[in-house]
């Protein structure tokens, strides 16, 4: 039974669709392959990744994963076109709805606020007051949110705006997806939304320090997780804004762990060396000595303390893929990341999904985020498929696009959408 329900799991979120059943037992979790826009036609039409340059494609003698990842960033960072783009099209939908009369404006929240989008990132909005946007004044009756959203929704459809327009208004949390006729680029409309500004504001916050290593795991699990379409809480997934308290409380918690082993392994390293140079120097003088105690805390080369992207990523996915103990850990991120004892009694499904991920919202911490996201087993079983590839790839040696192998996917679709956005 626990078989089926993950397979048929897995092919709705291949599928993208949601798998309500689901939430009734536990399931096996298996790898979701790259789907949907990623999806490949055959083997032999994945090329090199984008990001590589051309030079380096094909070479026997590739950069690092650590360069490979600075590339996909670079690649990924979005251009001055592409930012002015966006910020044309939030100018424009703002517009549009003032222009409804409603006594209503919108305000972006989320990544396109906190910087951790990706060239073809949707945005989020919410419906807020059009007098004034501070928090006290979002507006607070549910009748009124939903009468303003279904009023939305018909004149969005009457003006043209969209190529496309998604009701989920059934939803727990109402939306309205609307897909940008000139960029291709969706927009995610909610109610007026307190937490969505507060949740903002605590990313923000958190983005403060260890910022280069929290945005390079966010935009890279991200894209992976998007390439199985396993990026949204609508399948089952984990979204954007649920991986980055998973990255803030991994960087907070476990990073430190790593940094500390890597030094210990550098210690060894200074002491082999300085004993090997001792030896040499005995055996060509009978007068030579070991090298003194204190010598021993000077190596041979220079430590300097880097952030190495490719021990980072590779930590990450083995953390969550293999080590974290999801049955029996939750994660508390205010006022500081720790891990605490799953308390069942206050689980949403104590008894059929004690598998789910625990970890509670900065922004509200009465709030589990995990509890949506019952595709984890996938999820984490994807991540341990990862963690064993560029493990794998990085004991062979001389292996080249490590990280576009560990990815996975056509990147062809995206690029035809990232051209949409330019305008190109």
């Amino acid at each position: 039974m626990s078989y089926f329900l993950g397979s048929r799991l897995k092919s709705n979120v291949m599928a993208g669709v949601p798998t309500r059943t689901l939430r009734e037992g536990d399931y096996e979790g298996s790898p979701i392959p790259p789907c949907g826009d990623f999806a490949s036609p055959s083997s032999s039409s994945i090329g090199t990744s984008p990001w590589l340059p051309q030079s380096t494609k094909g070479m026997s003698s590739p950069n690092s994963l650590h360069e490979e990842i600075v590339l996909f960033m670079k690649y990924m960072q979005p251009t001055p076109q592409e930012i002015d783009r966006r910020k044309d099209l939030v100018k424009r939908f703002t517009a549009l709805i003032e222009s409804f009369g409603l006594g209503a404006t919108v305000q972006p929240v989320g990544s396109y606020v906190t910087g951790l989008y990706t060239p073809t990132s949707d945005i989020d909005m919410v419906l807020v007051s059009q007098s004034k946007t501070r928090r006290s004044s979002f507006f607070h009756s549910s009748n009124l949110l939903s009468l303003d959203l279904y009023t939305i929704l018909r004149k969005l459809r009457d003006s043209g705006f969209s190529s496309n327009i998604d009701n989920v208004l059934n939803a727990s949390i109402p939306l309205i997806r609307i897909t940008d006729k000139i960029t291709g680029i969706e927009i995610d409309l909610t109610a007026s939304d307190v937490h969505a500004v507060n949740a903002t504001d605590a990313v923000q916050k958190w983005m403060e320090t260890d910022t280069k290593l929290i945005k390079m795991l966010v935009i890279v699990v991200k894209t992976f997780l998007s390439i199985r379409r396993l990026g949204k809480t609508y399948t089952g997934g984990v979204n954007s804004y649920l991986l980055v308290w998973m990255v803030v409380s991994w960087v907070k918690q476990e990073w430190p762990k790593n940094k500390v082993a890597a030094k210990a392994r550098s210690n060894d390293e200074i002491d082999i060396n300085s004993l090997t140079s001792g030896l040499v120097a005995l055996s060509m003088s009978s007068t030579a000595i070991l090298p003194h105690a204190s010598a021993a805390n000077e190596p041979p080369y220079p430590l300097v303390e880097t952030l190495d992207y490719g021990t980072a990523l590779i930590a990450f996915f083995k953390f969550y893929g293999l080590e974290f103990d999801y049955y029996q850990t939750a994660i508390k991120i205010h006022p500081s990341p720790r891990y605490q004892n799953k308390i069942y009694p206050y689980s949403r499904y104590p008894i059929t999904q004690r598998y789910l991920l625990s970890i509670f919202d900065p922004a509200d911490d009465s709030i589990d985020m995990g509890s949506k996201a019952y595709a984890i087993k996938h999820v984490k079983a994807s991540f341990k498929e990862a963690y064993e590839t560029l493990k794998g790839r990085a004991l062979r040696g001389g292996l080249s696009d490590s990280l576009g192998t560990a990815l996975g996917g056509d990147f062809g679709n995206f690029e035809r959408k990232r051209k949409k956005v330019a305008g190109n």
